[in-house]
């Protein structure tokens, strides 16, 4: 009896669906071990899926088709394509006429090579250019050894573990680094490029992740999860080692839920035995510590201040890192957080409660780690004591740990803020804030002085994407606006200010912002906004003024400044002609009477004994201040100490003067290039000043001179 002919076109399109499910079922085998061979992204899986979910159909269809005796007959007559022809005018016709082209197995088959043939050419594409990207990643970090490895943010499921998904971030990379030759990639790095990625509402797959650890430039990964449940936590971790692809087995932990910390310890444990073989941890000698605190509340209070604080919400902060070391007063990094935040808050904090702040650190530096302990004490510790070791123990830390954003970030802040403590020259003090961001893109605390770095430069196009970025990343605070301000007064001064900026920051000469404009490289800018902004009888004003060489007008209005502020002017007229090198008769181009303040130290009678007075503490200078240093060691004719110091000082608040006077030693030296090169400077940086000035005068005559020759 003949099968109907429905029924058998069916069974060959139901056959051939099975044959091609086994070939998938092929194809997505052959997928996985390639993966494990290539770095291949996350997207190249659910791709070939996609695309054999979309061949199933058009192969059932074709099936259909060419089972149908129509398509037979018109293939004997030449109507249609034959089976296996790919007829690709007559398939451009129908396209053209807007019918779908009839299905033949060669334009199937064609097809389908051409998709998987665009998916894989495309992944290998990324490979390509991660890999470049990578190895980009770890040169600009720096030469590393041994093992570097990246714990990424763990998958948590039980109640309150929501914390542990990043701080076990943190926690397992200040347990782990300094093992031997393990070096922990630091934390910043791990979250900002997990967050790149990811972002903090998904759970990306095993590949994702592992190629988010290879971005950060680690050997390996260490990948895992908490549960907890009827007052247990189960604490599972799987390692990888990112060159070979292998998975290093590591033992999991489990306990009471009170007991987190010393799981923390015992599965680092675990992986530092994974890493290195129980004999070699054993000679190592380290001791695992989890963040030196055994109390639960407080590394909780800890951790979820510490995400206050990476937003640069300092003042929001402070309550859950008071709570933390009021749970455990010996809770080092909780005190070392806690007086950084405070050191963010000028104006609102009594110096005396911030100096305690900063002692309570010193008792607990032991229980540190070796990386914490040196933060603290170099960046903390030594900076309020203006401690010259400091810089030397952080350009030592940036060295071992090329990697660690907050390295770099306490390096520069130490030479910005202090920097009498000899060595901190404006480019080494730009490009530590700058690798603190490329290192850290999601701490807002870092973008402050980038930003402020950016218009030091006069570089408005990274000034605006700067203020674009830290807008992402931080809280609600006035510092977005501050710096928004600043860049429409110092890069667009015709620019109207919105009036919502104008009402949240009146005065752009706050104490946050005032330091900006003190330092910048626009001193003209800076005395326009200041009369722009500032009543006549403000100081700020006549400062700004000084500083841009508008003396003329400084003297003609000092009269009518109240009696209060008449000293001040006086001593900043002695100021800033000693600075100059100028005698102190000069001030009369600032000050015109009397001078009823006394005389600084500019006019020591013996410059060398007074620089051996002013260095005897310590031969670098720490705690002097250094305009003077400079102008004592030019005078004495100590020719290589002078350069230094007036090189370092020359982009600061009387950088101007600085310039000035490099020009003049250069020119002693017989160095007239280096010579012009200064006055140069110094005269772009016053183009504003009034023009029969002496050291205007002096540096104009000497580059047209040199032109003349």
């Amino acid at each position: 009896m003949l099968e109907p002919q429905g029924t058998g076109r069916r069974t060959r399109v139901g056959s051939v669906a099975v044959g091609y499910l086994g070939a998938s079922w092929l194809i997505l085998q052959v997928v996985d071990v390639v993966g494990d061979i290539l770095p291949l992204p996350s997207w190249v899986g659910p791709g070939v899926l996609v695309l054999l979910g979309i061949g199933l159909v058009l192969v059932t269809a074709t099936a259909w088709v060419q089972a149908d005796p129509d398509t037979t007959r018109g293939e004997q007559t030449g109507e249609l394509p034959g089976d296996w022809e790919v007829a690709p005018k007559e398939a451009l016709t129908a396209l053209l006429h807007g019918r779908f082209p009839h299905l033949t197995w060669g334009r199937t088959l064609l097809g389908g090579l051409a998709a998987l043939s665009l998916l894989f050419g495309s992944a290998g594409l990324y490979v390509l250019i991660s890999d470049r990207s990578m190895d980009d990643t770890v040169e600009a970090s720096g030469p590393a050894t041994g093992v570097r490895i990246a714990s990424m943010p763990f998958a948590t499921t039980g109640p309150d573990l929501e914390v542990y998904r990043e701080g076990m971030v943190e926690l397992l990379a200040t347990n782990l680094d300094g093992l031997g030759d393990v070096r922990a990639i630091a934390s910043r790095t791990v979250l900002a490029r997990w967050d790149e990625m990811a972002g903090s509402d998904s759970r990306p797959d095993l590949d994702a992740v592992l190629e988010t650890a290879r971005s950060t430039g680690a050997t390996h990964a260490l990948v895992g999860s908490l549960v907890a449940a009827a007052g247990e936590i189960r604490i599972n971790a799987e390692l990888y080692d990112l060159q070979s692809g292998a998975e290093l087995s590591v033992p999991g932990v489990q306990g009471s839920d009170d007991e987190i910390l010393d799981l923390v310890d015992r599965l680092a444990v675990s992986v530092a035995r994974s890493l290195m073989g129980a004999e070699r941890i054993e000679a190592a000698g380290s001791r695992l510590a989890s963040l030196t605190t055994p109390s639960v509340p407080a590394l909780r209070l800890y951790l979820e201040g510490e995400a206050l604080y990476r937003r640069a919400e300092f003042l929001a902060a402070l309550p859950l890192l008071e709570g933390a070391i009021e749970a455990d007063p010996t809770f080092g990094l909780a005190v070392m957080r806690r007086a950084q935040a405070l050191g963010w808050l000028p104006g609102l904090v009594p110096p005396d409660t911030l100096e305690a702040a900063r002692l309570a650190i010193g008792p607990l530096l032991d229980g540190m780690s070796q990386r914490d302990a040196t933060l603290a004490e170099a960046g903390i510790i030594d900076y309020a004591e203006r401690d010259a070791d400091g810089p030397r123990r952080l350009r030592e830390f940036v060295a071992r740990y090329p990697d660690d954003a907050e390295g770099w970030y306490q390096l520069s802040d130490f030479l910005f803020h202090l920097n009498n403590i000899r060595g901190g020259t404006r480019d080494e003090v730009l490009h530590g804030f700058d690798r603190a961001v490329d290192l850290g893109p999601q701490f807002a605390p870092y973008y402050i002085h980038v930003i402020q770095g950016a218009l030091f430069r006069g570089d408005t196009a990274r000034t605006r994407q700067l203020l674009e970025e830290y807008r992402g990343v931080a809280g609600e605070d006035d510092r977005w606006a501050a710096a928004s301000l600043l860049r429409i007064l110092l890069l667009d001064p015709e620019a109207e200010i919105p009036a919502e900026l104008a009402e949240r920051v009146p005065d752009p000469f706050t104490a946050e912002t005032g330091r900006i404009l003190a330092m910048s490289a626009q001193p003209g800018a800076l005395a326009d906004i200041a009369i722009r902004y500032l009543e006549p009888g403000d100081f700020r004003r006549v400062t700004a003024m000084l500083r841009a060489g508008r003396w003329e007008a400084v003297r003609t209005a000092a009269e009518e400044l109240p009696p209060a502020i008449q000293p001040q002017l006086q001593a900043a007229a002695l100021a800033w002609v000693g600075a100059f090198g100028l005698d102190r008769s000069s001030a009369s181009l600032i000050w015109d009477g009397p001078l009823s303040v006394p005389v600084p130290d500019y006019w020591i009678e013996d410059p060398l004994r007074g620089m051996d007075r002013l260095l005897a503490a310590r031969d670098d200078g720490s705690g002097a201040d250094p305009v003077l240093l400079a102008h004592l060691a030019d005078r004495a004719g100590d020719t290589e100490r002078a350069e230094r110091f007036l090189t370092e000082e020359s982009w600061r608040e009387f950088g101007p003067a600085m310039l000035y006077r490099l020009g003049n030693l250069y020119r002693a030296t017989d160095r007239p290039a280096e010579a012009g090169e200064a006055y140069t400077r110094f005269l772009e940086m016053w183009s504003g000043a009034d023009p029969e000035l002496p050291p205007v005068v002096i540096a104009r005559d000497f580059l047209e001179g040199k032109a003349d020759e």
